[in-house]
């Protein structure tokens, strides 16, 4: 199972710059009721919210050796989410859930939202 320390809460996250929007999950007769031109639905949290996913990377041990990590964090909908360049981000009342699915753990990292770091380890 995941641990996380603390500071994986407190500190900034790496974003790669790519965001998307979240889809609503569409069963497959939802999905073949859906005309083909037709956009599929929005995602919405429990505050009626549209979302967004904000990728995300991090420096793992998996093991025994160092390796990448991709993971994304959900949150609300905004402007800045679009204009979100790479570089270090500070998520707002960050949680992380983890449940099991086909056999494996899997994490859902959300938020309430984010503030770009723009100088964050930068040494000059």
């Amino acid at each position: 199972m995941a641990t996380y320390s603390a500071e994986t809460f407190n500190n900034a996250h790496q974003a790669t710059g790519i965001v998307t929007p979240v889809e609503d999950y569409l069963t497959a007769e939802q999905r073949k009721a859906l005309p083909i031109d037709a956009p599929r639905p929005r995602y919405h949290d429990d505050k009626e919210r549209l979302c967004v996913d904000i990728e995300c990377i991090r420096r793992i041990e998996k093991f025994g050796r160092p390796t990448t990590e991709v993971y994304t964090v959900r949150v609300p909908e905004s402007p800045e989410a679009y204009t979100l360049e790479p570089g270090p981000v500070q998520f707002i009342g960050l949680s992380v859930n983890v449940y099991p699915k086909d056999k494996y753990l899997t994490e859902r990292w959300s938020a309430e939202g984010f503030v770009e770091v723009p100088d964050y380890g930068r040494e000059e």
